[in-house]
């Protein structure tokens, strides 16, 4: 088989490991996921991106592991599907990718309603490292969002 395509989907299976690994809340695992100095920016707007602030920005895999963790630890479940994924490679060990994401996340008794549910693009830098491909740069643009918007707050118990 060809090597190129070969790569091509070593990198869509790491788009995918992402999802799964978020999903089963299996933090540690994001180390194969990301590079250890990855760049992570979340953003809401358009698909172009013009004008548009991030909302949050992360330097590293460990502080993108300690900011995740505790908004989806109380959480039933979460749902991340992502499709449509291009894949185009600059030399060989760095590629891009773009990836259509829809996310749900759910718990049944929050105050504020049991779903919220967000569509967006994910845009990727992929580098070869040692241990095999990894996710330099991300970005994630969301484009929709409804339902409970409050629900990675953890509810108050008394």
């Amino acid at each position: 088989m060809n090597r190129r395509i070969v790569e091509e989907m070593e990198l869509i299976d790491l788009v995918h490991f992402y999802s799964t690994a978020i999903d089963a809340k299996e933090w540690t695992a994001l180390n194969r996921v990301f590079t250890p100095d990855c760049r992570i920016i979340y953003r809401s707007g358009t698909q172009s991106g013009d004008g548009v602030a991030p909302m949050r920005v992360f330097e590293t895999c460990d502080e993108i592991i300690d900011a995740i963790a505790p908004l989806h630890d109380h959480l039933e479940a979460s749902l991340h599907h992502m499709t449509n994924i291009v894949i185009r490679f600059e030399d060989e060990d760095r590629a891009v990718g773009r990836t259509y994401g829809r996310i749900l996340l759910i718990h049944s008794t929050h105050p504020g309603g049991p779903a919220y549910q967000s569509a967006g693009i994910y845009d990727d830098r992929f580098v070869r490292t040692a241990q095999g491909w990894r996710i330099a740069e991300r970005t994630w643009t969301r484009l929709y969002a409804e339902g409970n918007d409050r629900i990675l707050e953890k509810p108050q118990t008394d």
